[in-house]
């Protein structure tokens, strides 16, 4: 919960201060507050979803091809996760267009840097093994 708070923080910042400070084709329309946190609340659930359905996958695919497919999906996580921030974006803009517009591709990929590396930082990690010895 405390995770999802501080990623709804995050994006909150994103679409009310850093993206229409920097210009680049992504706009959010309306207040920063409420509007811009309750918009980066369902944003975050969407990420989230998101996360859980590629991981989900990746998952079944590792497993089907008895591992050798991690060779090429762990090295290619990180171009995923900057192509489906963008998709994100993009998929978001479409949905509601009254309060966030995405101008073009090269727009939705530079903005989804940014969802990535918010991603990145707020992700869950697994917990580290302790040996007793």
């Amino acid at each position: 919960m405390f995770r999802f708070l501080i990623r709804t923080i995050l994006f909150a910042l994103l679409f009310a201060v850093l993206l229409p400070k920097l210009n680049c084709g992504v706009a959010f329309h309306g207040q920063p507050w409420p509007d811009s946190v309750l918009w980066a609340a369902v944003f975050t659930l969407v990420s989230s979803v998101v996360a859980w359905a590629v991981a989900i996958f990746l998952i079944f695919v590792i497993i089907g091809n008895l591992g050798l497919a991690a060779i090429v999906l762990v090295p290619l996580q990180m171009l995923v996760g900057l192509a489906l921030a963008a998709l994100q974006l993009q998929v978001f803009a479409s949905f509601f267009p009254e309060h966030f517009t995405v101008n073009d591709w090269v727009s939705a990929f530079l903005a989804g840097f940014f969802v990535f590396v918010i991603n990145l930082l707020t992700q869950s990690r697994s917990p580290s093994v302790k040996s007793n010895s």
